[in-house]
């Protein structure tokens, strides 16, 4: 991770008991005993010590001292194997918040867990401080035991529990810096939050999850980063972290699955648990009748055998696997339950061209594990395990305390390798292509019976990803509940925008691990332009949970080519840089910029999500305001990195969705985007435009897509290395040679370009093609024709 030279990385250094960029910027300061830097590259890791010296299985170290004098760190006297630990002693200062000389109100004090609380003790709260460094932060931290939302602030005191990445925007300045929290030594989870005392101060807390699972020293608890480039910085950051936790690898290191370049139905909201094989046959054909035909089926929750403990019979959550094959309502799409699975994935394969067949199923099998007294699951040596939350989660979420695997607890396998090596060899042998992997984050709950939850987790997810490698190739595996972005509930409005802005924000970290997946949406719903424009620019799979014949197909057609494949982005889509501090959701003023790249092109959707967000005091989904207002985006090439980037581009063509507008921008102008309140969007395609014989073009793409962009496979920039407009004058300056673009382009509609001359002619696949040209607007329009093959390559040659 060194810095080289010229490039968006800053070095942190430690100085004289700092953390210092190599711009001059101060990070972090006043370094305490208990803490050890070591250099990694450009990028500085802060180790932890216990200053008792004991060992214990969580700790707290206050990160905030806030100015001479001003400190007020909780101390605890507990014993050592209590659920949390206090330090005595400072470790970092973090320089963060409110420019004013007035802090917003501090929180209350948080309590010690009740059955410690008698041993603990807590300072005075010491007077607030202003003139803090850095200008302002994103937060991204846990809401529950399995998702994850955006935070946003300028005092620490705005930092939620359990954050679990930690971007800020440095003064005068000075670029930006990124804490990580990492894994240590495959054992301990560490996260930040908010000091206790109400100083302005930060703590990061470490947990093994297990009482028995415990260390007195942590080497590699917090990664520090900086740099003048957030998004290169987030790259470099969440890649060097996750290779000192030994947990991932960076995105662009793995495959990308198949199946997210076609359209997809889910089954979970159409049919819920009452799935069944007639069910699906349905919903594939209603969508298939509407021009949409589906190319991946997700078979969720409700196709696996289950029973349930007496005691809890009313609840689906607590039941537990008892066989690893289908149930009675997949016997067959027309007949009885002769057949098999095996049968139905064959029948559906053949009669609706299906080419992908994924079907869930839970980590540890099912909701509650596996069943402890059935014949076919005493192989796996099951064993109910009660789990106790930790500290960290129940701070976030106390309802933890009273959540499924609590009360009733789960049934896991003694080996999870060997149940999912039969799972998986089960469906491989019926068709099935892959499979979504629910109730994650559980795995960090149930280690506190095992070996503590980073240890249970790494244990799980290595044996879940060796037997999909096996048995599904093509890295088929869609993983869910994971400290992602968390349901969209289509029947609570005030998810249906936060939705949105969880997904964008949570990419910016999961996104370099990940492909992010934005979840299903129903295309039938008051929400389904919003929700379909952001899987437009998601650079994730899109698909939908209709229920048989509720479709918008019209909406669905500007998702979905004719042949079932999408017009998917080639990254993840992010907030661009100028909304990445900014509340969207409340600050009622700014709409969410969401930008991504195509082959050639990019793409700019803006949103207008504000009113509604999850509200970490109520722990739900909350409409704080039922009529925002309409707000305007200002959109340019500089809001995309790759654009911004590129050299000898003097100007881009831009095409708002919305209106049809086109217009020529500078590198450095904007077009003004309007959004409605409540959910408004649009989205603006951007192409650079090349230059050759005096002539200019620029292609937009298929505009009845939301992507439009996305059908343009091959073009090029004056200089580019695939730069195809040829002609203008010969070597000596006297003849004139012919002016001819040659394009690469996929789907089928109506394709727009930019061009400043009116073509002579327009052929597709070598024949001629019927073109219309607007002198006024300098637009060309031409068709693609449909057919069985709308997702190849078509070769399109444009002579002037």
């Amino acid at each position: 991770m060194a810095a080289k030279p010229g490039s968006a990385a800053l070095e942190v250094q430690h100085q004289d008991g700092c953390l210092v960029t190599s711009g001059g910027t101060v990070v972090l300061e006043q370094l305490a005993g208990e803490v050890r830097v070591r250099q990694l590259g450009a990028a500085a890791v802060i180790g932890l010590e216990h200053p008792s010296g004991q060992p214990v299985a969580a700790a707290d170290f206050s990160v905030g001292k806030v100015g001479a004098g001003c400190v007020a760190i909780a101390a605890c006297n507990c014993a050592s194997t209590s659920a949390i630990k206090h330090t005595h002693h400072p470790v970092p200062r973090v320089l963060l918040a409110t420019p004013s000389t007035v802090l917003p109100p501090r929180r209350r004090r948080r309590r010690c867990p009740a059955p410690t609380r008698r041993h603990c003790t807590l300072a005075p709260p010491a007077p607030p401080c202003p003139q803090l460094r850095a200008s302002r932060f994103l937060a991204l931290g846990r809401t529950s035991l399995w998702w994850m939302t955006p935070a946003w602030g300028c005092s620490t005191q705005h930092i939620p529990e359990e954050t679990q990445c930690l971007l800020l925007e440095l003064e005068a300045g000075g670029g930006y810096a990124l804490i990580l929290p990492l894994i240590d030594s495959g054992t301990f989870r560490a996260t930040l939050r908010p000091a206790s005392t109400g100083d302005g101060g930060l703590v990061a807390r470490v947990e093994s999850g297990a009482a028995a699972v415990q260390a007195a020293a942590w080497p590699g608890a917090l990664l520090v980063v900086a740099g003048r480039d957030p998004f290169d910085l987030l790259e470099r950051g969440v890649t060097a972290a996750a290779r000192l936790s030994g947990t991932a690898k960076h995105r662009s290191q793995k495959e990308v699955p198949p199946a997210c370049d076609v359209f997809g139905f889910c089954t979970w909201d159409a049919f819920y648990s009452r799935v069944s094989a007639s069910g699906i046959q349905a919903g594939l054909a209603s969508l298939a009748e509407g021009g949409v035909p589906p190319k991946l089926l997700i078979v969720d929750d409700g196709w696996q055998q289950t029973d349930v403990d007496e005691q809890y019979r009313q609840a689906d959550h607590t039941r537990r696997l008892v066989s690893i094959k289908a149930n009675a309502k997949f016997g067959g799409p027309d007949s009885g339950p002769d057949h098999g699975l095996n049968a139905v994935v064959a029948q559906l394969k053949q009669r609706y061209g299906l080419q992908h067949v994924f079907c869930w199923h839970a980590m540890a099998g099912f909701w509650g594990g596996l069943g402890l007294h059935d014949p076919e699951m005493a192989k796996y040596r099951p064993k109910l395990v009660l789990p106790t939350p930790t500290a960290g989660i129940l701070a976030t979420d106390p309802a933890a305390a009273w959540v499924q695997p609590v009360l009733s607890g789960v049934g896991l396998p003694a080996d999870p390798s060997e149940l999912h090596a039969d799972m998986h060899s089960y469906l491989a042998s019926c068709g099935v292509d892959g499979v979504k992997v629910d109730v994650q984050s559980t795995l960090g709950l149930l280690g506190s019976g095992l070996g503590g939850g980073p240890a249970t987790a790494a244990a799980y997810h290595a044996s879940l990803e060796a037997s999909a490698r096996r048995h599904f190739p093509g890295n088929q595996l869609i993983n869910c509940m994971c400290h992602s972005t968390g349901d969209s509930p289509p029947t609570n409005p005030a998810s249906h925008t936060a939705h949105i802005a969880n997904c964008a924000f949570n990419t910016l970290f999961m996104g370099e691990l990940v492909i992010p997946d934005w979840d299903m949406f129903h295309s039938q719903h008051v929400k389904a332009l919003l929700h379909a424009t952001a899987r437009a620019v998601s650079g994730g799979p899109v698909y939908v949970s209709d229920r048989p014949g509720r479709h918008d197909c019209g909406l669905l057609r500007r998702l979905v080519l004719p042949d079932g494949g999408v017009l998917r982005c080639r990254l993840p889509g992010r907030p661009t840089v100028d909304c990445l501090f900014a509340d969207v959701s409340r600050d009622g003023a700014t709409a969410l910029k969401v930008w991504n790249a195509n082959a050639y092109t990019a793409v700019v959707a803006v949103f207008n999500v504000q009113g509604s967000a999850f509200d970490r005091s109520l722990r739900r989904f909350h409409t704080h305001d039922e009529q925002p207002l309409a707000l305007a985006a200002e959109v340019g090439a500089a809001d995309v990195p790759p654009l911004a980037g590129q050299a000898g581009v003097e100007l881009f063509a831009a095409y708002a969705d919305g209106s049809g507008e086109l217009v020529l921008l500078a590198p450095g102008e904007r077009l003004r985007v309007g959004v409605a309140g409540g959910g408004g969007c649009d989205v603006v395609t951007l192409s650079p435009v090349a230059a050759a014989g005096g002539v200019q073009v620029a292609p937009i793409g298929l505009v009845g897509m939301l992507n439009a962009g996305g059908a343009v496979l091959r073009w090029g920039a004056c200089g580019s290395v695939c730069c195809t407009l040829s002609g203008g004058h010969s070597d000596d300056g006297f003849e004139v040679q012919p002016v001819r673009a040659a394009l690469q382009l996929r789907g089928a509609g109506d394709v727009l370009c930019y061009t400043s001359h009116q073509p002579i002619s327009v052929s597709v696949e070598g024949q001629e093609a019927p073109f219309s040209y607007d002198a006024d607007e300098a637009t060309l329009r031409f068709e693609l024709p449909a057919g069985a093959a709308a997702s190849a390559a078509k070769h399109v040659t444009v002579q002037f």
